[in-house]
């Protein structure tokens, strides 16, 4: 363990401690979007137990703010969302599973990570919504990554936290990019300082998906009416359409052959090469394969339509993957068209509720696109945050007495 590794830690741990004293949203969202760092600096201190560690501070945290605001407030959507985690337990239970711990750790993997820390943030005031310490604190991530960042033997010429899939890193590196993007009481320089690193991260990762989730994002959101660009970089005149300028740009420069230039021994040819070429695309193994699986999982639901054939069941009739990289077929393979309904639900009813505030939309969308690309149930965890956090407007307040 090098000093590096330490003072990361340490930094985290204070983080941690502020949040316990003084619990702010912007600082919380912050810490739970690292993860994957949180992890890492468990993983190198020789604890084997990150997620049960990650649920006892989530516990800690729990405790410590319903005693300071004696209340607990509960977002009416979450009970959709408690019957929807009702039917997927209920059908954990009643279908005969070929592999016990997958599917059992999917539902208990999407609750610590995404459901408590949600409902934790929701105790907060977030009605007056700022995420500028969040986009401050996006370094931390950012520069962790290229210092400690290692090339896995699982997934040769990308570059990730050691001993997790660079998927994961590039999707909270979009998130937080989106959040520099749209604060607009950071310094100018530090924001393009911000985004260059972060962009050079997602580089390194080699991950495609988030990148094209999160340009997706925008463009629909912008298609649905309602991206007031004028509004959003009022205070430093910026034309409304250097966002999109911004990320045309970057993804022609990581789509070149930029290792050549910076002389990155570990990334051998750059994989966003694809997404401006067909040819590329339609012979590259990783697009092929997830098309596989889509099949795999549409030929399934074709028997198993209102039911599925149980959550986790997927990889005992697939040959290559464990689930098909798509969470819409993975529920409706899994879970049946009544699983999907209840989840659709509850997306919908959320979607409507954000109103105008542009930065919760292009957040959730991004978020909510990474998981049809890749991760399964379980992992796919990052757009329940959004999900539960932010919908402040269907608030029930339950009085803790005698605190």
């Amino acid at each position: 363990m090098n000093l590096a590794i330490i003072t990361i830690f340490i930094t985290l741990i204070i983080i941690y401690v502020y949040v316990l004293i003084n619990p702010q949203f912007d600082l919380l969202l912050a810490f739970y979007l690292m993860h994957d760092l949180i992890a890492f600096t468990i993983t190198k201190l020789n604890f084997n137990y990150s997620l049960q560690i990650h649920l006892i501070l989530n516990i800690i945290l729990f405790v410590r703010i319903i005693i300071k605001k004696k209340e607990v407030l509960i977002n009416k959507n979450f009970l959709i969302l408690l019957i929807f985690i009702i039917y997927s337990v209920i059908n954990f239970l009643y279908f005969k599973f070929y592999d016990f711990s997958y599917g059992f750790d999917k539902i208990i993997i999407f609750i610590i990570k995404g459901v408590i820390p949600s409902i934790i943030i929701q105790q907060l005031d977030t009605y007056k919504l700022n995420l500028h310490k969040t986009a401050l604190l996006s370094l931390i991530f950012i520069v962790s990554l290229i210092l400690f960042g290692v090339e896995n033997s699982l997934y040769p010429g990308r570059i990730s936290f050691p001993n997790q899939n660079p998927i994961w890193n590039a999707r909270i590196l979009t998130v937080f990019f989106t959040i520099i993007l749209f604060d607009l009481h950071m310094n100018i320089y530090y924001k393009l300082m911000l985004i260059i690193l972060n962009f050079y991260s997602i580089y390194l990762t080699q991950s495609r998906g988030p990148v094209l989730a999160m340009i997706l994002a925008f463009l629909l959101v912008k298609l649905m009416g309602k991206f007031n660009f004028k509004r959003t970089y009022k205070s430093i005149k910026i034309k409304k359409n250097l966002t999109y300028f911004i990320l045309i740009v970057l993804l022609f420069i990581i789509s070149t052959n930029i290792n050549n230039f910076l002389n990155n021994s570990h990334i051998i040819a750059s994989r966003f090469n694809i997404l401006l070429n067909k040819s590329l695309l339609l012979s590259d193994a990783n697009f092929l394969s997830r098309i596989n699986l889509y099949r795999e999982a549409i030929n399934l639901i074709k028997n198993n339509l209102f039911f599925g054939i149980g959550i986790g069941n997927y990889s005992y009739y697939s040959y290559t993957s464990n689930y098909p990289h798509n969470l819409v077929l993975e529920i409706l393979c899994e879970l049946g068209l009544l699983g999907l309904t209840t989840w659709m639900f509850f997306i919908i009813r959320f979607f409507k509720q954000l109103k105008e505030n542009t930065l919760l939309k292009v957040l959730f969308v991004q978020s909510l696109l990474f998981s049809f690309f890749s991760g399964d149930f379980g992992s796919n965890y990052e757009y329940m945050l959004f999900f539960i956090t932010f919908n402040c407007f269907d608030i029930i307040r339950l009085r803790i007495k005698n605190i």
